[in-house]
């Protein structure tokens, strides 16, 4: 880590900072009933020839295609929790600040930070963590990728000024954040790599990373959900950088956010009394319009596909059925195909503005 302050000319400060994070001892989880690894013989769309996968293939229209990747059919997962390393952060900040002759003060910064785990530790229960991270290779030897809480860029500029101070003086203060969205998962409903998530009771939990073929590949699907797939993959940057590959965890991510606050402050200074009058107005941008200012959020992981193996064929060992699970906006014209919306929604009550008054009464004056 490390900082520093330079002043430059104009009476202009700069402030810089670097700090950096490596995990020697990181909680990490296992599962210690996930046995050897077996051979697929689906390919076609899945992403099979380098997904690894555990038991043999069975016929289900819920989603598992598999059965018996267990050392032992016992117990369902056995989840140890221990240490790893391989998780790291870092975070680089620049600022300039002036202050004009005690009228005027002027900031302006931003932040690049970066961070990448191997599990997303989202909550308190083992099981969950476990079972909500999303797994592209083998679960119990990951790779660091993008961590949940990856927010890699923020903007902040903030101004404030204070006037008429012979009548107890007004203050004026702006701020603006804007910071990069939140980063989220596609993955298919049901255990799609045998692994036992999701199971029964409390492993109930989708993490299998979908495989996103090229757009034009004949996905065994109906038309509409075909359609909507293409018109997903046309929007997300996420997927067309990763094509005819399992994607990478948390490489989508919702859109900027931009926030602008305005605080009013007046001094009243009267009969011994001394009063502070504050007036917040909160997201000034969703004020002006009503589609400015929405922080959009997403779930970490987001079921996209559900795959089923309805009927057997020894002579059609690609024969798996995609179910469409995604929202989508339905055509305006009768006849035609919607289109797929991503996974998002407004966050309540940060993407609304607001109003609130402040009063504080002090005994005599400054």
């Amino acid at each position: 880590m490390f900082a520093l302050d330079q002043r430059l000319p104009g009476g202009v400060v700069l402030s810089a900072s670097w700090i950096s994070n490596i995990a020697r001892r990181q909680i990490f989880i296992t599962n210690e009933n996930l046995g050897e690894k077996t051979d697929s013989t689906f390919t076609d769309g899945f992403g099979f020839d380098g997904r690894d996968v555990w038991g043999i293939p069975v016929d289900s229209i819920t989603g598992i295609l598999f059965h018996g990747g267990r050392i032992s059919d016992l117990f369902g997962p056995v989840l140890r929790v221990g240490n790893r390393d391989g998780n790291y952060s870092y975070a680089a900040t620049i600022e300039l600040r002036k202050n004009f002759r005690n009228v005027l003060e002027v900031r302006t910064g931003y932040s690049l930070t970066r961070s990448a785990d191997l599990q997303d530790l989202l909550s308190i229960d083992v099981t969950s963590n476990y079972g909500t991270t999303p797994i592209n290779f083998h679960p119990n030897d990951p790779v660091p990728q993008r961590s949940r809480f990856d927010r890699p860029h923020k903007v902040v500029a903030s101004a404030q000024t204070r006037f008429l101070r012979r009548f107890g003086g007004t203050g004026i203060s702006l701020m603006y954040v804007g910071q990069s969205g939140a980063p989220y998962s596609y993955v298919y409903r049901g255990d799609v790599n045998g692994d036992g998530f999701p199971g029964p009771r409390g492993s109930r939990l989708a993490n299998d990373l979908v495989y996103v073929p090229e757009l034009g590949h004949r996905l065994n699907t109906g038309i509409v959900a075909r359609r909507l797939w293409t018109t997903l993959v046309e929007q997300e940057e996420c997927l067309q950088d990763q094509l005819n590959s399992i994607l990478a965890r948390n490489t989508c991510e919702t859109p900027w956010s931009h926030r602008l606050d305005v605080r009013l402050a007046q001094t009243v200074e009267t009969l011994g009394l001394s009063a502070d009058v504050t007036l917040d107005m909160i997201n000034v941008l969703n004020f002006l319009d009503p589609t400015w200012g929405i922080v959009q959020v997403s779930n970490p992981v987001v079921q996209i596909w559900r795959v089923v193996r309805p009927n057997y064929d020894p002579f059609m060992v690609d024969q798996l059925y995609l179910y469409y699970l995604g929202g989508f906006q339905r055509a305006r014209e009768p006849g035609m195909i919607g289109t797929a919306l991503r996974p998002w929604a407004p966050e309540v009550p940060t993407s609304q503005w607001r109003v609130q008054l402040g009063l504080r009464m002090r005994t005599g004056s400054r």
